[in-house]
């Protein structure tokens, strides 16, 4: 599966095996910048470790539990976005995302998600999203903050750094119905950040 994400020549891809060595070393050289916030970070140390990863993805696609993507800049592999079902089928999903730090702060990771909570939305009917990030990483929760979700909670020391750290976790949540209002006022607010 391939989503358009704004004619900016960005576009999401499902991952799968081909894409490994890809992956691989975009994780290698966002190592240290990945490492405070996400455990894979620190154990994916070779190909076979990111070959592992995409077998379990393309099952995933096969089951219909899930949605990865690459976010891809022309040919160049530059992060991933995910979208995993909830396990009691109630119609939520959880989004998951990383970019590479040369590409941050301009606004891709925003339309990648606007674009993704599209296609949830309004071709797949999903009931509600969910996005949870570190209480700590402020890159990451701005993107609910700035699309419209609510945060709904902090679990407190859910999460874990690579370090084997614990922090907190917070819950940000949208319903579909709630969608329309909120791209419209994410786009209209976020400006130079969408146009970047």
């Amino acid at each position: 599966m391939r989503l358009a994400v704004d004619g900016t020549g960005v576009e999401l891809r499902w991952l799968d095996k081909s894409d490994a060595e890809a992956l691989f070393q975009l994780v290698v050289a966002n190592r240290e910048h990945l490492l405070p916030w996400l455990a894979f970070a620190k154990t994916t140390r070779q190909v076979e470790d990111t070959m592992r990863f995409l077998e379990e993805v393309q099952e995933r696609h096969e089951q219909g539990l899930g949605m990865h993507f690459g976010i891809w800049m022309g040919e160049e592999l530059i992060g991933t976005l995910g979208a995993i079902p909830d396990r009691y089928g109630y119609g939520s999903y959880e989004i998951g995302y990383w970019i590479a730090k040369a590409y941050e702060g301009k606004g891709i990771v925003t339309r990648c998600v606007i674009r993704l909570l599209d296609h949830l939305f309004e071709e797949k009917q999903v009931h509600r999203a969910e996005i949870r990030c570190h209480a700590d990483n402020a890159r990451s929760r701005a993107i609910p903050d700035r699309l419209g979700f609510r945060l709904e909670g902090c679990l407190k020391q859910a999460s874990r750094t690579s370090d084997r750290e614990y922090g907190d976790q917070l819950i940000f949540g949208l319903l579909r119905t709630e969608w329309a209002a909120a791209r419209a006022h994410a786009t209209a607010s976020a400006g130079s950040e969408l146009s970047g």
